[in-house]
């Protein structure tokens, strides 16, 4: 998109108000495509966001931004693995990070409504066990 210019916006903890207030941000208009956001999770649950104004999405809501926690001490293992599920993630559509304490996360993550309700670990499935403790925030 012609025009477009970097911006940064702070989101404070503690976790997980940082993280859900950065996913409910990205998913209101105009929004951001792959590629047009970067976010840093601390361990105090706060976010920094980079982002590009406007977004290409704009108005549309046929790919939402999610945010999910993968706990300690498998994070990393249970974050590559959910990552590269069917359908997997693109260039641009994921920041994650690795902490020091083993767990990790991902935040800004571009999914279709079809990952965020049928085949990720969000509802029936979490229920039943298919992963850790994930939190998914879609904006309405």
């Amino acid at each position: 998109m012609a025009n477009q210019t970097w911006e940064f916006r702070e989101f404070p903890g503690p976790r997980p108000d940082g993280e859900n207030n950065a996913v409910v941000f990205l998913n209101e208009p105009a929004r951001q495509g792959r590629g047009e956001a970067t976010a840093t999770l601390r361990n105090d649950g706060s976010v920094g966001l980079f982002y590009l104004v406007p977004g290409d999405l704009g108005a549309s809501t046929t790919q939402t931004w999610h945010f999910k926690e993968f706990p300690a001490p498998d994070g990393v293992t249970s974050a590559l693995a959910f990552l590269n599920a069917s359908p997997r993630q693109g260039a641009g559509e994921v920041s994650g990070y690795a902490r020091n304490d083993g767990s990790a996360s991902d935040v800004a993550r571009l999914v279709d409504g079809a990952r965020a309700t049928a085949t990720s670990c969000v509802g029936a499935a979490l229920r039943a066990g298919c992963c850790p403790s994930p939190t998914s925030v879609q904006a309405t």
